[in-house]
C-alpha cells in the first residue's frame, strides 16, 4: 500500500503541467527531463539507484537531485533511510526541494515531514508557489491543512500572485471544514469576491464557482446564480449552472 501511494505522490509532485512544478531555472530540470520517472531522471544525472548512491544523492549540490533521491528511497519503501532523509530535510535551503523531501518523509509516516509541510504552507514570507505545493501535498497525504488558510487567502488579493488564483481556489474546499467560524466566513467571502469580479480570468471564475459548490453552503446558490446570469463565457456559464444545480440539490 505504501509503495502504491508513493508512486501517486511522486507523479503529482513531479508533474510539469502545473504552475508550481520545479522548472529549469528553479530546480535544475530541463525540458528534456519532463515526463521522466524519478528513476529515469536520476539516471540522467548519473545517479545509480542503489541505496548507498541514493543516500549520497541526498547531499548532491542540485536541489532537484536531492528531492528525487528522497522520493526514490520512499518509492523503494526504504524506511531504514528515514534518519538520512530527516537530516537532508534539516539541512535543506531550497524551499521547493524541502517540500519535496518533506512529502517523501510524510508518505513514510514520519511526522517531521508533515510538520515541515504545515510550517511551509503557513509561512506568509514564502512564495505562493511554495505555499501552494505544501498545501497540495498535505491534502494528498490526508494531513491537516487548516493552518495554510491565512497564507492562501492573502495571496488571492496580491496582484503578483494572480496567476495562481484558480489553483488556490481549488484548495479551499478541503480546508473549509478545518478552520474556525471566522476563517470560514473569510473563505466564503474571498471565493465570492473572485466569482463576482468579471475582470478575473475565466479559469478563476470557473474555479470559484466549483469551490462554492464543493463547500456547499446553501446561501452561495444566490451568488452563483447571479454570476451565471452575468457570465459571457459559455464554458464558465455552463459550469456555473452545474454548480448551481449542486448547491440547490444540497439545500433540499
Amino acid at each position: 500500500m505504501l509503495v502504491k501511494h508513493a508512486a501517486w505522490l511522486i507523479e503529482i509532485i513531479l508533474c510539469s503541467c502545473v504552475a508550481t512544478s520545479l522548472t529549469a531555472q528553479n530546480g535544475g530540470i530541463s525540458s528534456n527531463d519532463r515526463g521522466k520517472s524519478p528513476a529515469e531522471e536520476l539516471r540522467s544525472y548519473g545517479i545509480e539507484l542503489s541505496e548507498p548512491s541514493l543516500l549520497a544523492a541526498l547531499q548532491n549540490s542540485n536541489p532537484r537531485v536531492r528531492m528525487l533521491a528522497a522520493h526514490q528511497l520512499q518509492g523503494d519503501g526504504d524506511t531504514d533511510a528515514i534518519p538520512e532523509i530527516q537530516s537532508a530535510l534539516s539541512a535543506e535551503k531550497d524551499p521547493r526541494a524541502g517540500v519535496g523531501i518533506a512529502t517523501a518523509l510524510s508518505a513514510m509516516h514520519d511526522p517531521k515531514g508533515t510538520e515541515y509541510l504545515q510550517a511551509m504552507c503557513a509561512d506568509t514570507t514564502q512564495p505562493i508557489r511554495v505555499v501552494f505545493k505544501a498545501t497540495q501535498m498535505l491534502q494528498v497525504l490526508d494531513a491537516p491543512s487548516g493552518g495554510c488558510v491565512d497564507a492562501l487567502l492573502g495571496s488571492l488579493s496580491r496582484a503578483s500572485d494572480k496567476d495562481y488564483r484558480d489553483v488556490i481556489l481549488s484548495l479551499l474546499p478541503a480546508i473549509y471544514p478545518e478552520v474556525s467560524p471566522e476563517q470560514a466566513v473569510r473563505i466564503l467571502q474571498a471565493i465570492q469576491t473572485m466569482l463576482k469580479d468579471t475582470t478575473q480570468q475565466p479559469s478563476v471564475r470557473l474555479a470559484a464557482g466549483q469551490a462554492l459548490a464543493q463547500i456547499g453552503v446553501p446561501s452561495s446558490a444566490e451568488v452563483v446564480r447571479d454570476a451565471m446570469l452575468r457570465e459571457n463565457d459559455s464554458v464558465v456559464r455552463a459550469s456555473l449552472q452545474s454548480d448551481l444545480n449542486m448547491l440547490e440539490k444540497k439545500s433540499q
